[in-house]
């Protein structure tokens, strides 16, 4: 059994991003956590504390769908964590961090139009330093329809170098992006529950699977 950590920057990225991927582990019997950092809805006008538990119990019920149970919502302020230390980010997710252990870690790209994506992925990257008693030994990051995709002034385009045959969870991963019923859109908005199904099809296809994520190794340890 290993254990894997998913780090999201709003509920539903963790979703977008590997879904499928999240099923499989627990499928095969891993232990998945996931830290949410950023409540997602503070930044939106006429935001209220209503709308940041109800984004809550969204990511609740679309995790339970494919089989996480422990998720750790840090409730940073929305499209703010550029202005809060990174320090103070990492003293607070540490503990977790350490209490999970993981084997396997999957974030955000890098290079992302989000901003509290591109946060979230350094704040991984000091967690994950690779050093003694460091238990990680494989780094990934996923792609975020309608940030990976619309980081259109990015040198470094999402080129992903791993895929995961998510044939037999895609229906998983369309139920669970359902849950966030306020953040989907309708075609041909790339964050559309058709435009989820088709990039899993052209990963899929890339590879020969029916359908697939795709990610990018940051690194990997063989031990």
């Amino acid at each position: 059994m290993k254990s894997v950590l998913v780090f999201a920057a709003h509920p539903d990225d963790e979703t977008l991003g590997c879904a499928g991927t999240i099923a499989k582990h627990n499928h095969q019997g891993d232990k998945v956590n996931v830290i949410i950092l950023a409540d997602g809805e503070s930044s939106r006008e006429g935001s209220k504390k209503s709308h940041i538990i109800k984004r809550q119990n969204m990511a609740i019920q679309a995790l339970k769908i494919l089989g996480v149970k422990d998720i750790h919502f840090l409730q940073f302020p929305d499209n703010q964590l550029d202005k809060v230390p990174q320090l103070e980010i990492i003293k607070k997710v540490e503990a977790t961090f350490k209490k999970i252990n993981p084997d396997i870690v999957y974030t955000h790209y890098s290079e992302d139009l989000n901003i509290d994506h591109r946060i979230t992925n350094s704040i991984t990257m000091v967690l994950c330093r690779p050093q003694n008693k460091i238990a990680v030994k494989k780094v990934i990051s996923y792609e975020v329809l309608s940030s990976t995709d619309w980081s259109f002034s990015s040198t470094k385009h999402f080129s992903p170098n791993y895929f995961v045959n998510i044939s037999e969870f895609i229906d998983k991963k369309i139920e669970a992006s359902n849950c966030y019923s306020s953040e989907m859109h309708q075609p041909p908005n790339t964050r559309s529950i058709d435009h989820i199904k088709l990039l899993a099809k052209h990963r899929g296809a890339t590879v020969g699977y029916q359908y697939a994520e795709a990610f990018y190794t940051i690194y990997e340890r063989n031990d």
